[in-house]
């Protein structure tokens, strides 16, 4: 009895172990990707593109402010985050969630 316990905290270990190695090997090559594609994004001014789109949709829409123009640019960059990370988020639950077996989504 005191063996397979033992054997079972074992595998138990080992498992927990692998999941973790992964979450940590997946969780640099995300912050990675997102200091060098936020270092880019800097490079090329997609802020400042942002801000002026932002500026534009309320001209087209017939509205003018900066506090509002805040709003819009928080919006497009809140969109964009979004789609960005989407890829990440669904990597991690259904790739390596699914490998160790914790993946219980559809």
């Amino acid at each position: 009895m005191k063996m397979l316990k033992r054997l079972w905290m074992v595998k138990s270990y080992t498992k927990a172990r692998l999941y973790s190695l992964d979450k940590i090997n997946f969780g640099m090559i995300e912050n990675f990707f997102e200091i060098a594609l936020s270092s880019g994004l800097t490079l090329i001014f997609f802020k400042l593109a942002m801000w002026n789109a932002a500026g534009r949709t309320l001209q087209y829409f017939g509205y003018s402010g900066e506090l509002v123009q805040s709003n819009v640019f928080m919006f497009y960059s809140g969109l964009f985050g979004a789609i960005v990370g989407v890829p990440w988020s669904l990597y991690s639950h259904f790739v390596i969630e699914e490998r160790h077996g914790f993946n219980k989504m559809t």
